[in-house]
């Protein structure tokens, strides 16, 4: 279907940007109550500017705090708060490794919820021990992985604490996966 000669006009209005029309622009005004502030920025000329790091891009700075605050305190809070932000996203990769490995292992839970949940009372008890191993099993590799990633990232920029982090996360992992061996092997039925 063809639009009309009407719509062709209204998708095709020439738009001039020197030449305003009511309504091409939302204007809105809000009050800043005068207040004392502490400014941590860079002054080149008359105006603030981010003080660019030698980091590279994404490490500027420029804050602005009500009050009268030092420069130490200023800071000191902004060192807080990317300390906050630091550990709520290895929170969040940490969950996402568990919610992953949670995924990955739901068909064990199905599997076992379909081929016992028939038995009346061992059934349901059966599903959720194995429900239970299940889940400590994607803790340990959701800590495993999560240490394994902060690990590579710790020794390009502290190679000891990195270096022990790394050892311990494959220690962790290592130990998690022999207890399993160790077990399979003592088991008669296995062979």
């Amino acid at each position: 279907i063809a639009p009309n000669q009407q719509q062709r006009d209204i998708v095709n209005r020439d738009v001039k940007i020197n030449e305003p029309q009511i309504g091409d622009v939302r204007v809105t005004f809000s009050e800043i109550p005068c207040a004392m502030v502490s400014i941590l920025a860079k002054l080149s000329g008359t105006t603030l500017t981010k003080w660019s790091s030698k980091q590279g891009s994404g490490y500027d700075v420029a804050s602005l705090t009500y009050g009268a605050v030092s420069v130490q305190e200023m800071i000191a809070s902004a060192q807080d708060a990317n300390t906050m932000k630091t550990w709520g996203l290895r929170a969040a990769g940490w969950a996402l490794n568990w919610i992953g490995y949670g995924m990955i292992t739901s068909i064990v839970s199905t599997t076992a919820d379909i081929s016992l949940n028939w038995i009346p009372v061992l059934g349901g008890m059966a599903t959720s021990l194995i429900n239970l191993g299940v889940s400590i099993a994607n803790i340990i590799l959701a800590n495993c992985t999560t240490m394994l990633v902060a690990s590579i990232a710790w020794v390009f920029y502290r190679p000891v604490l990195g270096i022990t982090l790394l050892v311990g996360s494959l220690g962790l992992f290592f130990g998690a996966s022999s207890i399993g061996r160790k077990k399979k092997d003592a088991d008669p039925k296995s062979e």
